[in-house]
């Protein structure tokens, strides 16, 4: 993770620009409109290298289907689960 601290040891190692953490803030935040968020945490198997490649697999084959001027349309199944009542009683 990039943080103020990092970048100006950074700068300073490897083009000898001695910038204070102040005026790193004010670039990043002001003239390059940067903010700096809280990173929400991410299930550990997102990164794994399957499904790494599973996500790129399919952007690879979604390019492909826009390149050819073809229409998806993407269904969230993901409120299906709410509609089965046996997960739910009424009290």
């Amino acid at each position: 993770m990039l943080t103020l601290a990092r970048l100006r040891k950074s700068l300073s190692e490897e083009s000898s620009l001695d910038f204070s953490v102040t005026k790193l803030r004010m670039i990043m935040k002001c003239e390059l409109g940067l903010r700096f968020k809280k990173i929400k945490p991410i299930a550990p198997q997102t990164n794994r290298l399957r499904n790494v490649l599973c996500r790129q697999r399919y952007a690879m084959t979604m390019l492909e289907v826009f390149s050819c001027g073809m229409r998806v349309l993407n269904v969230d199944e993901s409120w299906l689960s709410s509609t089965h009542f046996k997960r739910y009683s009424w009290c």
